[in-house]
């Protein structure tokens, strides 16, 4: 999950510094421009030519992502640190293994809502950048790169956000074994 963090992040942060204005001058296009050789009567000739790709993760989207996201990362780590600081009554050997099934149990919950909810944001920008980023492939072999890199980015995040929310509606059944 730290690693889909820090990917959400790279790619949150590059997305933001690739957008463009779009129509409504919200930073929530990807322009590119480059050169085209056209053949006209007196010869070759070259032109700029642009494309503009929109919705795309920039700013607009991304400032909600990063004000967001570090609540429930850092919310999960509080919980985390209560779960496991909680106090256990072992005056009752019986009660020892229940209570360590139900804080792994509470600890498993926690990191899954965590993790659902970083796989589902970088879901969201690898989705949306590499449809736009996809559709730049007539300017390199750089974007098609990029594209399919964001694409993987998007199917590994949406396995994660399958794993997280499989053990959020099914939690691992605690079996609780007497000492």
């Amino acid at each position: 999950m730290l690693a889909l963090l820090v990917v959400l992040a790279g790619a949150a942060v590059w997305t933001t510094v690739a957008a463009s204005p779009d129509s409504l001058v919200l930073a929530r296009a990807f322009s590119v421009t480059g050169t085209q050789t056209i053949m006209t009567e007196t010869g070759s000739e070259v032109v700029a030519v642009g494309n503009t790709r929109t919705p795309f993760p920039g700013a607009y989207y991304t400032l909600m992502l990063a004000i967001g996201l570090p609540i429930v990362v850092v919310s999960g780590a509080i919980a985390l640190w209560l779960t496991a600081r909680r106090p256990r009554n072992g005056a009752d050997s019986e009660l020892v293994p229940a209570d360590d099934t139900l804080r792994r149990q509470t600890a498993e919950g926690i990191v899954a809502a965590v993790g659902l909810a970083v796989s589902l944001s970088l879901l969201g920008v690898a989705a949306s950048a590499a449809m736009a980023v996809g559709g730049m492939a007539e300017f390199g072999v750089g974007y098609t790169l990029g594209a399919v890199a964001f694409g993987i980015a998007a199917l590994l995040s949406l396995a994660l956000a399958s794993c997280c929310a499989v053990l959020l509606l099914m939690p691992s059944g605690g079996v609780v074994r007497k000492s």
